[in-house]
């Protein structure tokens, strides 16, 4: 979903999703607009430094975990339900995201840090 979202990939990132989420995600696509959905799923992970997956449980079909987006500035936490569909992980739900703050940006050498 990362990459295809920083590639702007419509069809490779709408791929990655299914059910009432997708649906959402196309409905957004058809208010926005190819160019303006291209340009927020370029541009919301534009100055991504890494990302963190943790708390996974996993069963044959469905999984939760919580990914942590690390940007300089700040974190960005957000909880998924996943589903296997046709073999394929597939992201089925996602609540809202939450931001933190940094205390130290990220990348900030050591002898920088207070």
């Amino acid at each position: 979903m990362i990459d295809e979202s920083k590639a702007a990939d419509i069809e490779g990132y709408l791929s990655c999703f299914s059910g009432d989420l997708r649906e959402r995600l196309e409905a957004n696509l058809r208010q926005m607009g190819e160019e303006g959905f291209r340009a927020y799923l370029r541009d919301r992970l534009a100055e991504l430094k890494g990302v963190a997956i943790y708390d996974v449980e996993e069963s044959d079909a469905e999984a939760s975990l919580t990914v942590e987006y690390v940007f300089a500035e700040e974190s960005e936490r957000q909880s998924m339900r996943l589903e296997r569909t046709r073999g394929t992980w597939r992201i089925a739900g996602a609540d809202a995201s939450r931001r933190e703050r940094s205390l130290i940006p990220y990348g900030t050498p050591i002898e920088q840090a207070e």
